[in-house]
């Protein structure tokens, strides 16, 4: 028996031995318990932004909504932290943080699931939410899974990626090995099992559909504009043309240092435009890998290779910047660009960044991978280049930079059209709002 059957055989048994609180227990009528994997109560990345822009939303919708962060976090990211809040509001939004016993992670995945099960099961008890909502991945989502079920709770899914998926691009090694196989077998047990199953665009609608979910049981949720439309509106007002007054044009990127986002095409296409006015802003830092801040190899590589191809004093590396700085660095940047590469993950998850971007009426120079085009209208909100080819994205930064003052207005009129009155949090959740008060 592997590793993923050991742990649906546990969900089976456990669910099967259902909480005798089942009956006794009267739910908070509208109270939402959120599960997530990061929230901005200590994390500033993509996945805690989403978190807050959902939380905040069915909050705004009459919810009544309560994260609770997978145990151990913050604590297994930083084991030095002085962070020693349970409980932390965010702009209206509850918090919730459950360390380990001892901050001491219990041992294999079957362990974690088993401990986390039964934390989930005893805030629920406590909190008393009438539907539990759970985002990726199963190492979350199962044990919130398995405690709504123990105590008769409805239990909905956000599939915000495949994080299976997304290793490949690390590992290529990785696809189709054990492991694997077992991420596949239990984020496919998740999505069967779930009541409702929530996801960011039509590409992941139809790998949840390939693995089994019902298409009908699946709402689209995509991202939204993580930021407001007041700090959009101050960007518009402060930015400065696209050509700046010193004769330097600024291509930039503000996010996660990920091998699949492509940076290393974006260093290459600025050599090869072989004009010393172009100037490059990286913003950002490695993820974490495996629970663990890792140093930042990505960024020393990239540094290498600029040195390398003769651009280093072309290109500024900020490494990791306080959330609140984020909008100084996108004001000073000319053009944002997303070179994502054309593997698995990009082709199938939705970023974040290009709505934060539109928001800051930024032009925006993106890969074709399919996410991409999807958001930017097949570019009629953006600039599209060919995934993969630093060629083609030099070619299109040339041409962006010369391009009508009246194109790129109306492209970017058309992004803040986009962002304000459809990709907002608040009308994005409507579907979600709808499912869980149904239920």
């Amino acid at each position: 028996m592997n590793r993923a059957e050991q742990i649906i055989k546990f969900a089976h048994q456990a669910i099967a031995m259902k909480s005798a609180e089942q009956k006794t227990m009267r739910p908070v009528s509208r109270r939402v318990g959120y599960v997530v994997s990061h929230g901005m109560s200590y994390a500033s990345n993509g996945y805690a932004v989403r978190t807050q822009g959902i939380a905040e939303a069915l909050n705004g919708h009459g919810l009544d909504t309560i994260c609770f962060v997978r145990q151990g976090r913050p604590w297994d990211f930083f084991p030095e932290t002085d962070f020693s809040v349970i409980q932390k509001n965010i702009e209206g939004v509850e918090y919730i943080h459950s360390p380990w016993d001892n901050f001491t992670s219990p041992g294999n995945a079957l362990k974690k699931i088993q401990v986390m099960t039964a934390t989930f099961e005893n805030l629920f008890r406590v909190y008393r939410p009438a539907a539990v909502l759970a985002g990726s991945n199963f190492e979350v989502a199962l044990p919130a899974y398995i405690a709504a079920k123990k105590l008769g709770l409805p239990f909905h899914y956000e599939v915000r990626g495949f994080w299976e998926i997304s290793k490949i691009s690390r590992d290529p090694n990785w696809e189709g090995s054990e492991k694997y196989n077992e991420q596949v077998e239990l984020e496919t047990f998740l999505a069967c099992s779930a009541d409702k199953i929530y996801t960011l665009n039509s590409a992941m609608q139809a790998k949840l559909i390939e693995r089994g979910a019902q298409r009908s049981n699946i709402c689209l949720v995509p991202n939204a504009a993580p930021c407001s439309a007041d700090d959009a509106k101050t960007s518009k007002e402060n930015s400065d043309s696209l050509c700046n007054a010193d004769g330097t044009y600024t291509l930039g990127y503000v996010g996660a240092l990920v091998d699949y986002e492509g940076l290393d095409i974006l260093v290459k296409a600025l050599a090869l435009l072989k004009d010393k006015s172009y100037q490059l802003i990286i913003v950002g830092g490695s993820n974490p890998v495996d629970g663990k801040i890792s140093n930042d190899v990505i960024l020393n590589r990239l540094a290498e290779q600029a040195i390398e191809l003769g651009v280093r004093e072309q290109v500024t590396f900020t490494g990791r910047v306080p959330h609140e700085r984020v909008k100084d660095y996108l004001n000073a940047i000319d053009v944002c660009i997303i070179p994502r590469k054309p593997d698995p993950v990009c082709e199938l998850v939705s970023a974040l960044k290009p709505l934060e971007y539109m928001a800051f009426n930024k032009p925006i120079i993106a890969s074709n991978v399919a996410p991409q085009k999807e958001l930017l209208r097949d570019g009629e909100l953006g600039w599209l280049f060919e995934k993969g080819s630093a060629e083609s994205l030099s070619t299109v930064i040339q041409a962006l930079r010369n391009e009508d003052p009246a194109v790129v207005e109306m492209k970017l009129a058309s992004a803040r059209e986009l962002i304000h009155n459809e990709l907002t949090w608040k009308n994005v959740v409507i579907s979600m709002v709808d499912q869980l008060i149904a239920d």
